[in-house]
Parts: structure tokens; C-alpha cells; sequence
């Protein structure tokens, strides 16, 4: 299995980690097993577990950003997609995202980022191309 986020690359700094925050914390909450376990340094003190797999961080425009969400819905139940729009981002409580998300079309969302994991020869099809975030 595999796991890539990507981003607009136009994005401000603050705007980039506020997205990178949401999807972290859906795909944790998607992915049992993500997580390794906590441990324990040298000194005694306790480390929380972290993500077990390396997950690439990559950029592209906004344009193909929606395009590659619209694809990677259609490509396999085996892909977890994620997306987090400029509607997620503009809602003051989740409650207020699933009302202004039922009102709307999904070609009328714009994404800040997606997150896709599944099947490595699906995620490499779909993202191989693109360019890390710089």
C-alpha cells in the first residue's frame, strides 16, 4: 500500500499545514493500523506512535488538482481518496461543512489537497508524474 498527499502548489505556508492537518488526521481516522505504536527513548520518556509509512508530499496546480480527484474517485474501490475543498476550509464548524457540501455539486468544489492510499501500482499510475513540494 501506498500513500501520497498533494497540494496546490499556490497555496500560502499556513493554508498548506491547515490542509496537510485535515487530511493527516481523516486518513488516521481511515487507516487502522497507520499509527505504530508508542515508544519508549533511551531516557524513559514515552514517544506518542507516528505514522508507520513514508507519504510523499506533492505539488500541482489547482486545475489538475480537482481533475485528479474527479479520476481517482473512478479508479478503484481499493483507493481511499480524501479530499479537502476550499469549502472545508471556509466552514467555521462541521456542521456548516456538511450543509454547504450538500448543496453543491462536486464540480463545483475546488481542492486544497487530496490524499489517496491503496494499491501502489494505482497511486504510482495516478501521481509518478508529479513533482515533490518545494
Amino acid at each position: 500500500m501506498k500513500c501520497v498527499m498533494i497540494f496546490d502548489e499556490a497555496l500560502p505556508t499556513g493554508l498548506l499545514a491547515n490542509t496537510a492537518a485535515a487530511l493527516g488526521l481523516s486518513l488516521g481516522n481511515h487507516v487502522p493500523g497507520l499509527i505504530g505504536p508508542d515508544v519508549t527513548d533511551f531516557d524513559g520518556a514515552l514517544h506518542k506512535g507516528i505514522t508507520a509509512v513514508p507519504i510523499p508530499v506533492l505539488a500541482v496546480d489547482g486545475d489538475t488538482l480537482k481533475s485528479l480527484y474527479r479520476i481517482a474517485m473512478k479508479e478503484s474501490k481499493e483507493l481511499l481518496v480524501i479530499g479537502f475543498s476550499t469549502t472545508a476550509q471556509q466552514c467555521h464548524s462541521y456542521d456548516m461543512y456538511c450543509e454547504r457540501i450538500m448543496q453543491k455539486s462536486g464540480n463545483e468544489l475546488d481542492y486544497l489537497g487530496l490524499c489517496f492510499y491503496g494499491p501502489k501500482k494505482i497511486v504510482n499510475r495516478l501521481c509518478g508524474q508529479l513533482k515533490l513540494l518545494r
